[in-house]
């Protein structure tokens, strides 16, 4: 767990081996810079108005891959972002550490950061308050898709 009172603020910007280590050995808590707040209400009102018009957005509103020109209707939008974490919900191969994972969960956090997702600001927050508070998902060395 981290120590009290340390604290990471992520900003987007690149992280060094130390800042990385001391967060994922436990030693620092991180936090979502509030300078990101607005770049990333920004996103995700994007996401929101594409949603509410119905429009056509890989992804958003239709599948994923091969199933890109395969429209999902907007009562299906929530169901088909879930499924999607669900299908990269497995692997194989050595599980990862606890400081590994976590390692990868603030690099992911930090680039969530930059606005461009159209994540919530909460997905982002609950992301690093995880490692933070000694929690985090069990990391298989190869994704579901035979990935590192």
């Amino acid at each position: 767990m981290a120590q009290p009172g340390r604290v990471l603020p992520l900003e987007g910007r690149p992280l060094s081996l130390s800042e990385r280590a001391r967060v994922a050995l436990g030693g620092e808590g991180v936090s979502v810079a509030a300078s990101t707040h607005p770049g990333i209400h920004a996103s995700r009102r994007v996401v929101e108005e594409i949603v509410a018009r119905g429009e056509v957005i890989y992804g958003i509103s239709t599948g994923f891959g091969k199933l890109a020109d395969v429209h999902i209707p907007p009562e299906k939008c929530e169901e088909l972002q879930v499924n999607l974490v669900r299908s990269h919900s497995c692997g194989i191969g050595r599980q990862l550490s606890g400081p590994e994972v976590s390692a990868m969960m603030l690099i992911r956090a930090n680039v969530l950061t930059l606005g461009y997702s159209g994540i919530r600001l909460e997905g982002i927050e609950l992301l690093v308050a995880l490692p933070s508070h000694g929690c985090g998902p069990m990391g298989p060395e190869r994704g579901r898709d035979g990935s590192r």
